[in-house]
């Protein structure tokens, strides 16, 4: 297994924690009234824990055989931009949540690292 599959299993297991975290994040928030959240900003968290979930499972499988990359490109692609929008929301908000920001790093690296896997396999 190269280095960029090794990489592209650890980031998608990675994708994993940060969307359950964002996932618990939101309910923390919306639940206990600490931040007030537009519902623009619940819809992107939302999606980007999503999002998140199913391209780190999705990463898993693309990890082991390279073959299955071609499934994981789409919600990767909408995980990064829906990770940047929600990042964008909270700046613009003025509140920032670290786990957002930490999703949105993990969700670029993670794309980084599927786009190698898919050139160094030749699709």
């Amino acid at each position: 297994m190269s280095p960029m599959r090794k990489a592209l299993k650890v980031l998608s297991f990675l994708a994993l924690i940060a969307g359950i975290d964002l996932a618990i994040t939101l309910w923390v928030l919306h639940s206990t009234g600490e931040m007030q959240l537009d519902p623009l900003q619940v819809a992107t968290m939302g999606l980007s824990a999503v999002l998140g979930l199913v391209a780190g499972a999705l990463g898993i499988g693309a990890a082991n055989a390279p073959s299955r990359i071609g499934r994981l490109r789409l919600p990767m692609w909408l995980g990064v931009w829906a990770n940047l929008c929600n990042v964008l929301l909270m700046v613009l908000s003025g509140g920032i949540i670290p786990s957002g920001l930490v999703s949105l790093a993990i969700a670029a690296a993670f794309a980084y690292a599927a786009v190698q896997v898919e050139r160094e396999s030749g699709r």
